[in-house]
């Protein structure tokens, strides 16, 4: 069996922690820390001014080389609710964290895609039975798994070829008992006719 997925961890990111009870003790909040850090990383517009002719706006930021590492956190201050200053780290732990770059859905949830080739002479059935119970075992709970493309209709159609296949046979025998007004004149075409070919 071999095995591929969509989802890729590609995506290097620096998570802020924050220290909930300090930032408390000195009088602020988180809203109070995405303000003062909202200017200086996020690149929004603030207003816009008219320089001969031409429109621009006026996006306050910190230059590209110094929001290029999390270590610049360091070096910014907040202000307290007393009206001290104090360096950011003081009040956020840094994480550095691999992410993925988007998450891919499937019918309207966060989803992973894992295509599979089953080995030769490895029936579909029996592959999406190893994956199933092999998914069982290595997913937490509250994760479920779904199906697309040949699988789905697989899945989807379970026994229904061997419930279609007994009613053509139900409906034959009947379509023939009434064509011969009898019930044992179709029971021996049905049952030699497949005997002559072997």
């Amino acid at each position: 069996l071999v095995l591929q997925k969509d989802l890729r961890y590609d995506s290097p990111q620096v998570e802020l922690r924050i220290k909930h009870n300090l930032v408390a003790a000195l009088g602020l909040n988180g809203s109070d820390l995405a303000n003062d850090l909202e200017p200086l990383l996020g690149g929004n517009y603030v207003n816009r001014f008219d320089l001969r002719g031409r429109t621009y706006k006026v996006i306050p930021q910190l230059k590209d080389h110094l929001r290029a590492t999390a270590n610049m956190l360091k070096r910014i201050y907040i202000r307290t609710a007393a009206g001290s200053m104090i360096p950011l780290a003081t009040v956020i732990r840094i994480k550095h964290v691999v992410e993925p770059e988007f998450l891919p859905q499937f019918q309207q949830l966060n989803s992973v895609t894992i295509s599979a080739v089953a080995s030769p002479g490895t029936t579909m059935g029996s592959a999406l039975t190893y994956l199933r119970t092999e998914g069982k075992k290595l997913l937490p709970t509250g994760y479920s798994f779904n199906y697309a493309a040949q699988s789905r209709q697989y899945m989807q159609q379970g026994n229904a070829i061997y419930i279609t296949f007994a009613l053509a046979i139900i409906l034959i025998f009947l379509l023939m008992a009434a064509q011969f007004e009898s019930f044992r004149d179709p029971l021996i075409v049905m049952f030699t006719v497949p005997m002559s070919i072997f």
